[in-house]
């Protein structure tokens, strides 16, 4: 049954696209062991880490979406999580050749469920960190920042480009997890199709934000008041 704006196509086509990713990353996983290379295990690693988290925000959405569940939010500061993502992402951004930089511009704390947005961020990190030339070094910046109509917006910008259109054809999908985009194929586009619906479920929205020299994936919530002056 669909849930709070999931339609059943929309169902459809993310577990498919889930399914299309884990069977991937198990292929990789599977051939690797069989051959003994002890060389791919940090990768092997990475790899089920991933798909793990991949799982986890899913069942997330799930909950929410289809379980017709609301998430309970609350004010958290959003400096901590992106401290918190920029550790958890730094063993998969060096092996991209990628240095991450967190950027906390907010003044006070936001309105979110901690777990979905964290699960936000990974998504933005599947495109975005996969997407550098790993022949030079790439600087990825995990920024949080104020908007203009009093919302807080938090994000992941570089400085390779990306556009809306990168954005709409990730999510067409179309039952399909290896399209040929700019921006990176494979759990880059089922990550985008989840924190899709984990921006809604925690009250905004998915959009790509350019920032001067700077482009990449954001969300914008509502700011708490009630601790602002705290």
């Amino acid at each position: 049954m669909s849930g709070l704006g999931i339609t059943e196509e929309d169902e459809r086509v993310g577990l498919k696209a889930l399914a299309f990713e884990l069977k991937n990353t198990l292929v990789t996983i599977a051939r690797s062991a069989e051959l003994g290379d002890v060389r791919a295990s940090r990768q092997i690693q990475q790899s089920a880490e991933q798909s793990l988290r991949l799982i986890d925000s899913y069942l997330l959405t799930a909950r929410s979406e289809y379980g017709q569940v609301p998430l309970e939010l609350e004010p958290t500061i959003v400096g901590s999580i992106l401290y918190d993502v920029s550790q958890e992402l730094r063993v998969q951004a060096e092996s991209y050749n990628v240095s991450l930089v967190v950027e906390d511009r907010t003044d006070g704390p936001v309105m979110t469920h901690r777990e979905a947005l964290i699960a936000i961020l990974h998504a933005f990190g599947a495109a975005i960190i996969r997407q550098g030339d790993p022949q030079r070094h790439n600087e990825v910046i995990l920024r949080g920042y104020k908007t203009r109509n009093g919302k807080l917006g938090i994000g992941m910008f570089s400085d390779n480009p990306i556009h809306q259109e990168d954005l709409r054809r990730a999510l067409e999908l179309q039952g399909r997890a290896h399209m040929p985009l700019s921006v990176a194929g494979g759990q880059g586009h089922v990550s985008l199709l989840i924190a899709k619906h984990l921006c809604r479920a925690v009250g905004g929205t998915l959009s790509v934000k350019k920032m001067g020299a700077l482009s990449g994936f954001a969300t914008e919530l509502p700011r708490s008041e009630q601790l602002s002056f705290v």
